[in-house]
């Protein structure tokens, strides 16, 4: 499991197991210092991908990037191979469910980002969540807690394309549902709902702790919204915070250069705008539970459509191509069910059905012996499916 998360953020080409200790291996890139249990060819290649997202953040933010790799500066990184040997380096950082951490200090040479590898499924999402929070304070030494956490949830889920060598923007709704609960028309009538703008663009941490779950979902709102909203207008709002942002200015200082961001735009128009704009999106379950609805009603190209846009949220779920699977399928396109099955196994080797799938399709694309060969497979994994394969096993043999 510890392996299987680690390439899921690596990528690594290396089949080699790793053997972790708290011996560092040490490797500089272009804008990261790095100090892991990782290997060599594993640290170049970590290297390779923390410059490419150094560059994604940046494309945002416009900081002179150029300057920081010519000078003797870099984004300093330390991993630890498991959270004992972590704890025991850094017995006063206070424990929590975060497996990294932001060092930040007077002189930001000594600024590192310290932490270790976990088996959480969400390691990789951490990891770049405060990868952000890094280069962020680098450049601005206390930007306002919402452009800081607002913009680290919008870049979570972001991927690395290998061949490219870039990252690619992928949605994160995980806080779609939370945000449409605490927004309404009547969004300051109550405590359960969004926080007021002032309050909003001053809080700090301790502030936010009282109201965590709606400071999160309304900071991921407002940055997707001022990046995304249909009206341009509203973009100024977001460029010009980041803009004027002071690299040396106190956290006060740089609310208050929001605050004035804000400060001419209409209020009600704004919020009225931004209610609607969250209410045209759909989050991860909103739009699976919408696809098989579609596909119980036999809507193949509507359900088609939907697990499509799914898949832009989230890649790696076997269900959505499962699905996909079956339409094609449904649509006697056996080929194409063919590669999306394909696609489920290949998210999890253990789904039995996608096998049956298999099976199904070889089938009526006369290819006996792969046929044959799936739905054993099938049954081997659950035994139910000998039953439903018999038939067709029958003619094959």
């Amino acid at each position: 499991m510890l392996k299987k998360n680690l390439l899921l953020f690596l990528l690594l080409i290396s089949a080699t197991p790793l053997i972790y200790s708290q011996t560092f291996n040490y490797y500089q890139s272009k804008y990261y210092n790095l100090a892991t249990p990782f290997s060599g060819s594993e640290n170049r290649y970590l290297g390779e991908k923390l410059d490419a997202l150094a560059l994604y953040f940046n494309s945002y933010f416009h900081f002179d990037l150029n300057s920081f790799a010519t000078s003797d500066k870099k984004f300093n990184i330390q991993i630890y191979a498991n959270k004992e040997a972590f704890l025991k380096a850094f017995k006063d950082i206070p424990q929590s469910s975060n497996s990294f951490y932001f060092l930040q200090y007077n002189n930001n040479n000594e600024d590192k980002l310290v932490g270790y590898v976990d088996e959480s499924k969400n390691f990789n999402q951490v990891f770049q969540h405060y990868l952000f929070i890094q280069f962020l304070r680098t450049f601005i030494y206390a930007p306002p807690l919402w452009i800081e956490k607002g913009f680290a949830l919008y870049f979570e889920k972001s991927k690395y394309n290998k061949s490219k060598k870039e990252y690619i923007h992928k949605n994160n709704y995980t806080w779609l549902e939370t945000l449409k609960k605490i927004t309404s028309p009547n969004y300051l009538s109550s405590d359960n709902h969004l926080i007021k703008l002032d309050l909003f663009l001053t809080m700090d941490n301790k502030m936010a702790q009282k109201r965590l779950q709606s400071f999160y979902a309304q900071s991921w709102g407002f940055v997707n919204f001022l990046l995304n909203a249909p009206n341009p207008i509203y973009h100024r709002i977001i460029w010009d915070s980041i803009r004027s942002l002071n690299p040396t200015a106190t956290k006060e200082e740089n609310n208050t250069i929001c605050i004035e961001a804000f400060n001419w735009v209409n209020k009600n128009l704004f919020y009225k705008d931004f209610y609607e704009f969250n209410q045209t999106l759909s989050s991860y379950p909103q739009l699976i539970n919408k696809a098989i609805e579609n596909f119980n009603q036999k809507k193949y190209n509507e359900a088609k459509k939907l697990f499509l846009l799914a898949l832009t949220l989230d890649d790696e779920n076997y269900i959505i191509y499962y699905y996909l699977g079956l339409i094609c399928y449904n649509q006697k396109d056996y080929q194409m069910a063919n590669y999306y099955y394909l696609c489920a196994i290949e998210q999890n080797k253990e789904a039995a059905v996608c096998y049956y799938g298999l099976g199904l399709s070889n089938f009526y694309l006369n290819q006996y012996q792969e046929s044959s060969l799936y739905l054993n497979k099938a049954i081997k994994l659950n035994e139910n499916f000998r039953e439903l394969a018999k038939d067709i096993l029958d003619i094959i043999e």
